[in-house]
């Protein structure tokens, strides 16, 4: 399926050590490290694609479902913008992106965002049920719910298709952090039931909907922070976001390096910009 997202190589790549050496030239060496870090996504998305171009195939392979997840994050986003009369910001979007060249071409060519979809759900080969299902939400313009199904099928096919421990318990716990985030906000907007929920996590539904019962967004919160996110700074996401860093740093550090150390720095990059992005916003409302 998502294999067909990102684009093909066409140099065979580098030892993972060597690769590993050219990260911590960088300056990485703690969770959510100032040192080396990127300041805007743009630069988030060429020190990628520098890593990306440094994997051989059997370490891109593996990390295809990681680097997945930021295309479909980009994906999504044309279509936002396709559908709000701003396309003229998606080749910028696209400009240092993995995405293979059907992908970005039907992004850039075909001009109807449901069109889009429908030739994006062709390149990935869909499930027929989720296509239909997709295609249904379509005549109703449902599109907040088409990007839930869009992420559900992504997320399942991520985590299963992992063939790593390390890649396994990162994808959970992304699973993890949508369950929670998306029970967080039925709370906040007092839902009348629970949001849609995924399986493939490491906790059950009924862990989270006796908060929805009971309607309490402090447990749900606490339940989180002790589960995951390990800080209480006001703001869930960024909290959750960080504390997946930290966790796969200290597994990076048990590991010894390899895979698992590549996973931290690429994830530490994401949640350093996050985390420096809401400081900005801090620093701002505060001014």
């Amino acid at each position: 399926m998502f294999t067909k997202l990102l684009k093909t190589k066409t140099f065979d790549g580098y030892p993972d050590d060597f690769v590993l050496a050219r990260i911590r030239g960088r300056g990485y060496c703690t969770p959510v490290s100032s040192a080396g870090a990127v300041t805007t996504r743009k630069g988030l998305d060429r020190e990628y694609s520098w890593i990306f171009s440094l994997l051989n195939k059997k370490t891109t392979k593996t990390f295809t479902p990681f680097f997945s997840l930021f295309e479909v994050e980009r994906l999504l986003s044309c279509l936002r913008l396709d559908r709000r009369g701003e396309s003229s910001q998606v080749p910028q979007i696209l400009s240092d992106s993995l995405l293979s060249r059907p992908a970005g071409s039907l992004i850039e060519m075909v001009r109807d965002p449901a069109g889009k979809l429908i030739g994006i759900m062709d390149l990935l080969e869909f499930p027929s049920d989720t296509r239909s299902r997709m295609e249904r939400m379509l005549v109703d313009e449902s599109w907040t719910d088409i990007e839930a199904v869009f992420w559900e099928t992504y997320l399942k096919w991520a985590t299963g298709s992992s063939r790593r421990k390390d890649l396994t318990f990162f994808f959970q716990t992304r699973v993890d952090m949508r369950n929670l985030l998306a029970m967080h906000k039925a709370l906040r907007w007092q839902s009348e039931k629970s949001p849609p929920f995924i399986d493939e996590g490491s906790f059950p539904q009924s862990s989270l909907d006796r908060f929805m019962k009971a309607d309490s967004l402090k447990g749900l919160e606490d339940f989180a922070r002790r589960r995951l996110a390990q800080r209480a700074s006001g703001n869930l996401e960024f909290d959750l976001i960080h504390g997946l860093a930290i966790l796969l740093h200290r597994r990076a550090r048990f590991a010894g390096g390899g895979p698992t150390m590549i996973l931290s720095h690429l994830w530490n990059l994401y949640a350093g910009l996050r985390q420096r992005a809401s400081e900005r916003v801090s620093h701002e409302e505060v001014a």
